[in-house]
Formats: structure tokens, sequence, C-alpha cells
């Protein structure tokens, strides 16, 4: 849970040593989050696992066959990337589109992912570049 005051005696201990903070679990965070966790100081969040779902299902939405899907959901079970991201309540039985979302983007190189990519390379370029410039305008 975010603690405003905590963060701030982080962020003036960095100072204090020169040193730069940054937040990891930063996805997904509202512009509203991020601003509040600027506004203690904060110079950088972890946000790399957003995009890397994000370019997930742009695949699964406009590039996956049936087929394709089935070969993602075999590459991330087999990789078991996703069992730290599944609720504890649906370990047992999660949802194949759920392992998928959660850990496609671990098994990137292996089929059906790494030769699809480029057929989402604009899409993803644009969707990147509107959340950058939204995380980016809470440091302005």
């Amino acid at each position: 849970m975010f603690d405003p005051d905590r963060l701030a005696k982080m962020t003036k201990i960095c100072r204090g040593y020169g040193l730069i903070s940054k937040e990891h679990n930063g996805d997904y965070l509202t512009k509203n989050e991020i601003q509040e966790r600027v506004a203690q100081g904060l110079d950088c969040i972890n946000i790399a696992p957003e995009f890397g779902v994000m370019q997930t299902k742009l695949l699964l939405d406009t590039v996956f066959s049936k087929v394709d899907v089935e070969k993602a959901y075999e590459a991330c079970e087999k990789s078991k990337k996703y069992v730290k991201w599944i609720p504890e309540e649906l370990r047992s039985n999660p949802p194949r589109i759920l392992v998928i979302e959660v850990s496609g983007h671990y098994v990137f190189t292996q089929v059906p992912f790494s030769p699809s990519m480029k057929y989402i390379t604009q899409s993803f370029r644009s969707l990147l570049h509107k959340r950058f410039d939204e995380i980016i305008s809470c440091w302005n």
C-alpha cells in the first residue's frame, strides 16, 4: 500500500547520498497515482512489465489465430513464468488467456510471438508513445 510519508523519507535519504529514487511495481498506475509519488520526490518508476503485457495483448487482439493462441499458451505454460502473476485462487486452473497475457513477454523469442512482432510494430509504437507521454508529463 502506498505510504506518501514513507516515500518522502526514502527520497530524502536518496538525495542525501546523491542517488535517484526508483519505485518498482509502477505498472498500471494512473496519472494521478504517479503524480502523488512525484510530489513526494520520486525520480523514476519501473513500468516495463506493463509494456510486455500491452504488447502481448496487441498480438492476441490483432494478429494471432486460434492455432497461434494455442502455441502461445503452450510456450507460456512450459515457461512457468505466469505463476507469480496469477492470483492464488486461480493458480490450480488459471484461464489460458490470462496465462498468455501475463507471461507472453517472457517467451517473445519463441513461436508464435517472434515471427508476429513485425505486424504490430506501428500500433505498439503508438501505444507506447501515448503511455510514455502520460507518464513523463507527471514530472513536468
